[in-house]
């Protein structure tokens, strides 16, 4: 939701001859309310990057929000980590 109010989930799909075939979504476990993950993304052939700029927020542990890091593997997308944002100086 890009107003903020739920965490997000990114939907996949494969573009075929007659349209799009669902392939299923990525949704992140434990990412609170507000995080806005999948609000921004980066992919290519084996990587692929969900922004997540809300992460934090919520409880003021960062304002910089999180970008979660995904390899592609045979037949899924497998999570490999995260780039937290530095916390912005005050």
């Amino acid at each position: 939701s890009a107003n903020g109010q739920s965490a997000g989930s990114v939907y996949r799909f494969l573009i075929t001859a007659t349209g799009l075939e669902p392939l299923g979504k990525i949704s992140l476990p434990g990412v609170e309310q507000s995080a806005l993950f999948g609000i921004s993304l980066s992919c290519d052939a084996t990587e692929l990057f969900i922004g997540a700029p809300g992460v934090g927020t919520v409880n003021f542990n960062s304002d910089a929000g999180t970008v979660f890091r995904y390899r592609r593997t045979a037949n899924a997308w497998q999570f490999n980590g995260e780039v937290p944002g530095a916390r912005p100086v005050r």
